[in-house]
């Protein structure tokens, strides 16, 4: 019988993805976005998902913001892993234009049309070059509920995870513009030339690193 991995994708995305995904004795149960209350905070809208991972001491893969609400469940419930894809584990490692976007409270006046669909710059700085993998990230922006893109800037910018947890396991790619590597934080598996979507483009790599953690 397959292992269930529950999967919670990055801002608002849905499972498609993970379709590239190959993990021999593994099934991937997708942790599906909830709407959002003002003002709240990654560790309470995590706090909320719990319903959804409905097995005890579980296995939790999470990309990107989902990578973020991930550390979160595991410092919420027991886990058996945490897989962090394409993510940061605390505050400290955010750019630090981020940071500054947040102490600047940015996120209030961004223009948020901008991301309402998928365009040259944000194929770029997601790092997709094919055009199957192109029509992929479209559609997620197309997608994407305006207000979800708000809050998740808004929580990420004044999330206050200060330390990252011990019992995660980090991919990374070398390329990622999103979230860049940082010299000082510790990876486990580091992606050459990986970018913030090498699951599209370099998913066997991202197979193997995954199931070289779920097998050790």
């Amino acid at each position: 019988m397959n292992q269930n991995i529950f999967v919670i994708s990055g801002l608002g995305a849905d499972h498609t993805v993970f379709f590239k995904l190959d993990l021999p004795g593994y099934t991937l149960v997708h942790v599906k976005w909830i709407p959002t209350a003002k003002g709240e905070t990654l560790t309470a809208y995590a706090r909320r998902l719990l319903p959804q991972i409905t097995e005890k001491k579980p296995i939790v893969l999470g990309l990107s913001l989902g990578g973020m609400l991930a550390v979160e469940v595991s410092q919420l419930i027991e886990t058996k892993k945490v897989i962090s894809l394409s993510s940061i584990t605390n505050y400290k490692e955010l750019p630090f234009y981020f940071k500054l976007s947040g102490w600047l409270r940015l996120q209030k006046i961004l223009p948020i049309y901008f991301f309402s669909k998928g365009n040259r710059f944000t194929q770029w700085i997601f790092g997709v070059k094919k055009q199957d993998d192109r029509e992929i990230l479209n559609q997620v922006f197309v997608n994407l509920e305006k207000n979800f893109l708000l809050w998740a800037l808004n929580a990420v910018l004044t999330w206050n995870r200060k330390q990252m947890p011990a019992n995660v396991y980090r991919i990374h790619g070398s390329s990622d513009l999103i979230l860049p590597r940082r010299k000082k934080s510790n990876y486990d598996e580091i992606i050459q030339k990986g970018t913030h979507l090498m699951l599209l483009d370099q998913n066997e790599q991202v197979s193997t690193a995954i199931l070289k953690e779920l097998k050790a």
